[in-house]
């Protein structure tokens, strides 16, 4: 199994596509995604937390605070 983390801090513009592009490009070995987001001031953590409703079951997912 392999995981992917992925550092969040202030990127709310872009980081909907870029954690799209991550899960519809990955290995089939990837099985978890781990967010951290690192004290974010912006809408990031809101977008993380509603975007990871989209995620397949299959898929592992964390968010870290």
């Amino acid at each position: 199994m392999i995981s992917v983390i992925v550092c969040i801090f202030n990127k709310e513009n872009i980081i909907k596509r870029v954690v799209n592009s991550l899960i519809l490009n990955s290995s089939d070995l990837v099985k978890e995604y781990i967010f951290v987001l690192d004290g974010c001031t912006d809408n990031s953590p809101n977008i993380i937390n509603e975007f990871i409703k989209t995620i397949p079951s299959n898929i592992i997912y964390k968010v870290l605070y």
